[in-house]
């Protein structure tokens, strides 16, 4: 829907990308002071560098926004660079903070007014996909930025302000049971879980007796799920998928395919999909990166995540984006956003992997931005 309402949208993207690299980078320049780069920052720099590079020398037969992707891409990580020296990094965290939460209620509100208004208009096969052109996805936005922004305020703010975003939180999950993701419910259930383990209220007899709860939820909840294509089976829109990713794998498994290759993703009767829809995201990456270059991204994702994941959860302030980053992580096994640089997903996902680089394992900044 959006991108019928806003058919250049790209474009601004890309324009409004380039006018807060001009304006960081010019008070950067006048205060004089530049933040030294971390081993993690640089390495995302220079696997950023080889994955253009690797793209020029073998790409075969990649979707045409490919090149326009790293384009956004390449300005995106210069502009969260001179963003964190612009305003610091802590500053950075609490203002990523508080516009995920503004935009959570602008997009959960949104929804559930097309949900009350017109219903039967934003619905294909049986599942809703409001502002966003389809239902999973649809889903991701919710489970990775609404649903976690939303708990993280509804948990910790006062009231009255608490009532209302608990409210919102119960609009996000019922818009996304009307979306019917899996993947979606999928990254819910991960969430809670990880919300439960880490409640220190609570008692480790609570905890198991809460985790005993969710299962039986989310088993009766996953029957509504696992019936979304009738006379299907629960991966059947997924195997195809899967299929076609080892198919390109095994023609070029060292090379790749390079970025944004869709020469496996194909259009048939009963399952349609985009030229970067792939199903899996580590298939994806070994498909366009082979094996070697794909393995080494994928080792400096999941340490990256998981100094993220530790980090970020150490403090009830930035509790939020270790949520995010868990059902991103769970989005991912079913969805192949992480380098759509034109997609919110992404650039959120990659902005708070870049701030935890930032981040010291010591526990004075906790301190300092609690």
């Amino acid at each position: 829907m959006l991108e019928v309402l806003f058919p250049n949208i790209n474009y601004a993207k890309l324009v409004v990308l380039a006018l807060c690299l001009l304006l960081t980078l010019a008070i950067t320049v006048c205060s004089g002071k530049l933040r030294r780069v971390s081993f993690g920052e640089a390495a995302l720099y220079v696997f950023y560098i080889l994955i253009t590079s690797h793209f020029y020398l073998f790409s075969y037969n990649s979707v045409d926004s490919a090149e326009f992707q790293l384009y956004l891409g390449a300005i995106f990580l210069l502009t969260v660079y001179f963003c964190r020296n612009a305003i610091g990094t802590f500053s950075f965290i609490l203002l990523i903070k508080r516009l995920s939460l503004w935009f959570s209620l602008l997009f959960v509100g949104a929804n559930i007014l097309l949900v009350v208004v017109s219903y039967s208009s934003f619905v294909t096969s049986g599942n809703f996909y409001g502002l966003i052109s389809n239902s999973n996805m649809l889903a991701a936005y919710f489970v990775v930025i609404c649903i976690p922004s939303l708990f993280s305020f509804a948990f910790n703010e006062s009231r009255p302000r608490k009532y209302l975003y608990w409210c919102f939180v119960a609009a996000a999950i019922i818009v996304l049971f009307l979306s019917r993701s899996r993947t979606g419910l999928l990254a819910l259930i991960f969430l809670l879980f990880y919300m439960v383990f880490i409640w220190r209220k609570i008692s480790i007899s609570k905890k198991f007796i809460t985790a005993i709860l969710l299962v039986f939820v989310a088993t009766f909840s996953s029957v509504y799920f696992i019936n979304k294509y009738e006379g299907q089976g629960v991966f059947s829109t997924r195997d195809k998928l899967f299929q076609l990713r080892f198919d390109a794998i095994s023609e070029k498994p060292f090379l790749g395919h390079g970025y944004g290759s869709q020469k496996y993703s194909q259009f048939d009767y009963f399952n349609i999909y985009n030229g970067q829809e792939k199903g899996n995201t580590l298939l994806a990456v070994f498909e366009e990166f082979g094996l070697v270059m794909g393995l080494a991204i994928m080792i400096l994702l999941v340490i990256a995540l998981k100094r993220a994941i530790f980090l970020f959860g150490s403090s009830r302030e930035t509790s939020v984006f270790a949520f995010s980053l868990i059902t991103a992580s769970v989005s991912l096994m079913f969805e192949t956003w992480l380098f759509q640089f034109s997609g919110l997903l992404s650039l959120y996902f990659w902005v708070l992997i870049i701030l935890s680089f930032s981040l010291p394992k010591s526990k004075r900044w906790r301190a300092t931005i609690n």
